[in-house]
């Protein structure tokens, strides 16, 4: 393994262990002498990184977002037809929760709740989120005119909380399965695009008039 691929293995490693210890045990309850023994690298390599733990847990924030997780998909869907782009969104980001609840419990546990720094990053998070989606809906496809930034992300916005509540939701009364996933993605996307149609005929109708 090249010395830079080495180096780079060390750096997730430390940022896996990271976010688990975290998550399970608190931010301020968590030393950088136990996340360098999970991770199996010695504690100075967590300063030689990341500078200390307080900046090891900004970049724990950003790497395991789903803006990460999926940047790069957004491009290769803009073109594809609006409502099945869409769908896979939904999917991706089904499948993000699925697998990122550790990520979930942190930047939503209490001592975090409060936390300036780490609120203001999520946000960002989300504003990234909510842009990455309605890039998908403002381009349209091949079968729709293009919409404006705006509109097309406060869209995407909705979408993206009607799947984070179905989520939590199915996680506590246990009834989820890939056929209702499905079914309710589906379900959410046509509202959201029928949402979208109406207030485009709106738009064209009273630019009509004014013409």
């Amino acid at each position: 393994m090249a010395r830079s691929d080495l180096g780079e293995s060390k750096r997730e490693r430390i940022l896996q262990a990271a976010l688990q210890l975290f998550s399970r045990q608190g931010y301020h309850a968590t030393t950088t002498k136990e996340i360098a023994a999970a991770s199996g690298v010695a504690e100075g390599l967590i300063f030689y990184y990341f500078g200390g733990k307080r900046e090891l847990l900004r970049h724990v924030v950003r790497r395991f977002s789903f803006l990460e997780t999926v940047r790069g998909e957004a491009d290769r869907l803009i073109g594809e037809e609006r409502e099945e782009a869409l769908v896979r969104f939904g999917r991706m980001y089904l499948a993000f929760l699925d697998h990122h609840k550790d990520y979930l419990l942190l930047i939503w546990s209490p001592e975090l709740l409060g936390d300036e720094e780490v609120t203001g990053e999520v946000r960002h998070l989300l504003a990234g989120m909510a842009e990455m989606g309605g890039r998908l809906i403002a381009a349209g496809g091949r079968e729709a005119p293009p919409l404006d930034e705006q509109t097309a992300q406060t869209a995407a916005s909705m979408m993206l909380s009607a799947l984070l509540t179905h989520f939590i939701i199915g996680e506590r009364v246990k009834n989820r399965n890939p056929e209702t996933d499905e079914a309710y993605i589906r379900s959410v996307v046509s509202i959201v695009l029928n949402g979208v149609r109406s207030g485009q005929n709106g738009q064209d109708g009273r630019n009509g008039q004014d013409a």
